[in-house]
């Protein structure tokens, strides 16, 4: 049974093209949207914002993946990819009339805190670098709108979406991607309004989750890491602690730097 036309943006991404099969496999009717051309995939820019909100006309809900994951990428692009990108895109939905937008945003908006630390609703942004402020900028822009017309906004934080794990952080921090089908699955069918932030986590033995959100929509994830922590210690990696990376937000926090611009000479 049908559950509705949706428009996904960045579908020919990484998460997206695991996300939009998925979601067409569960009834979704995915008019799929990318920059770039690709089977299934509707060639459009998500600044574009009449024909974004052409395309949106009559969607149950808009997921919204575009952007650039890019942690060493230039200010203005990031900021033009992640944060304009997502007013352009909820202007489509206003004008459009689709009640439900899910936003894609990340780990990285809380990746300056230590890899042991829970997530839970109180869990304070501390971003890993300029990707994750946009992220965290981009996640108010969605709470705005949802007070200013009639829409539902959720930001999913995506953690670590992979095949499977690769090291010992990502025994915590893996979101596997039949989990994120699910995860929005529910952010789009799920009886609520105004705003929600859901952790975008599987059910890692290693991670300590507190989401009353995401038990409001019935998000229930159905994978564990700690399945692949024997593979990954016969392959030689150590995942008896945290591993090489000490945060949350691993290499992109270790290896972020200001802005040749921004630095003091």
């Amino acid at each position: 049974m049908s559950r509705g036309r949706l428009l996904v943006t960045g579908a020919a991404g990484r998460v997206g093209s695991h996300l939009v099969p998925g979601l067409r496999e569960l009834g979704w009717a995915v008019e799929a949207t990318d920059r770039t051309d690709g089977a299934g995939i509707v060639s459009a820019d998500c600044h574009d914002v009449a024909r974004m909100s052409e395309l949106a006309r009559g969607c149950r809900g808009i997921v919204h993946l575009a952007g650039s994951p890019g942690f060493m990428t230039d200010w203005a692009d990031l900021a033009h990819a992640n944060i304009d990108g997502t007013l352009a895109m909820l202007e489509a939905a206003r004008l459009s009339g689709v009640p439900r937008f899910v936003h894609a945003s990340s780990i990285h908006t809380v990746g300056g805190h230590d890899v042991r630390a829970a997530f839970t609703p109180d869990l304070c942004d501390l971003p890993s670098g300029l990707y994750g402020v946009t992220k965290i900028a981009s996640e108010a822009l969605v709470r705005a709108y949802t007070l200013k017309c009639a829409l539902t906004g959720i930001a999913v934080r995506i953690c670590t979406h992979a095949e499977a794990p690769r090291n010992a952080r990502e025994l915590k921090t893996w979101l596997a991607p039949a989990d994120l089908v699910a995860l929005v699955d529910r952010a789009l069918l799920a009886d609520i309004a105004g705003f929600r932030r859901i952790w975008g986590i599987s059910a890692n033995d290693r991670a300590t989750v507190n989401d009353p959100a995401a038990r409001e929509i019935g998000y229930a994830p159905r994978f564990n890491a700690e399945t692949h922590a024997r593979r990954l210690e016969k392959a030689g990696v150590d995942t008896s602690g945290v591993g090489q990376w000490h945060t949350l937000g691993g290499r992109q926090t270790d290896e972020f730097e200001l802005p040749q611009a921004f630095r003091q000479s």
